[in-house]
């Protein structure tokens, strides 16, 4: 089997809200009908289950997008609404991942969560994060070229911890208001680059230990699949094969780092060598582009959009 013979599809999690009114409108507008029809009956989906009297508000108020408890699942719906569109014109993965929330996406796609139990866990987790960060204060932000190393050797000194390792030199810190403050002011007293996220939460700190138990409470009575389709999740850059290891990473992601980088590293290593991103945004193409430039990389709403 040659390198190219495999493909990858990818889901991503916050902060891709901005791009959600564009890819919707385009499916929502489709030549197909049919496409426009699976779209209409995705949202009407999400919002029977989320209690919502209509699904429009994902696509056409944008600030809505902002609310806590909107964003999550508004990126989940787009991200189902797109693989269901793929799965009508045949594109099928041979490997899936996801990126922080965009795991549970995954899991839709690998048939080890049905889309209701993905609403349900992506509105649970974002509820539980909130208060979480209501508790104890702390934000976040991207440090540019930097090292593993000399990450781990600035969060030591300021009490920071490293929340997500997207590429070799592109690192998220999160932890306290203070230590966050006191790590960007090292880093840019060493010359380097950081910018601070716009996020109200120390997401994947242990900060969010609260949100981790609250989590395993919710999922401790979840009927889980195994997954079908070969599923790498964030905590470990493994395979999850069974539904009791799907779990565990489930819990465990909320306080635990995103390894992104090495996830695609055993992407590429296990024969993937083309990557479709399944949702709003291209955050993860850019991220897969400087892992592996001989990656070839595409995104959902291009490939719809040219189809008939």
């Amino acid at each position: 089997m040659t390198r190219e013979s495999l493909q990858g599809f990818v889901f991503p999690g916050q902060g891709t809200q901005k791009s959600i009114p564009s890819m919707a409108d385009g499916l929502y507008s489709h030549r197909n009908p049919d496409i426009r029809q699976l779209m209409a009956l995705t949202y009407d989906e999400a919002a029977d289950v989320l209690g919502l009297k209509t699904a429009e508000l994902f696509r056409n108020e944008v600030g809505e997008l902002h609310r806590p408890g909107f964003t999550e699942p508004a990126i989940l719906t787009l991200s189902i609404a797109a693989l269901r569109a793929l799965r009508y014109y045949d594109f099928k993965p041979d490997m899936v991942s996801g990126h922080s929330m965009g795991e549970i996406s995954a899991l839709v796609a690998a048939e080890s969560l049905s889309f209701e139990q993905a609403l349900r866990l992506v509105r649970g987790r974002g509820e539980f994060m909130r208060r979480a960060g209501e508790l104890e204060s702390g934000r976040m932000a991207a440090v540019l070229g930097l090292t593993i190393e000399e990450v781990e050797s600035i969060c030591k000194e300021s009490g920071a911890e490293i929340a997500n390792i997207n590429t070799a030199s592109q690192i998220v810190i999160s932890g306290r208001d203070e230590s966050i403050t006191y790590a960007t002011s090292i880093i840019r007293g060493q010359g380097s680059k950081v910018m601070e996220l716009e996020i109200s939460i120390a997401a994947h700190s242990s900060l969010m230990e609260p949100a981790r138990k609250e989590m395993a409470i919710l999922l401790q009575y979840e009927l889980i699949a195994d997954p079908k389709i070969p599923f790498i999740q964030n905590v470990t850059a493994d395979y999850a094969t069974t539904a009791e290891q799907v779990r565990r990473g489930l819990i465990d992601q909320v306080s635990g780092r995103v390894l992104w980088l090495d996830t695609i590293r055993r992407m590429s290593d296990d024969g993937v060598g083309e990557y479709m991103e399944v949702g709003p945004g291209k955050v993860l193409s850019g991220l897969i582009g400087r892992i592996d430039p001989s990656a070839s990389i595409r995104h959902a709403e291009e490939i719809l959009a040219v189809m008939k």
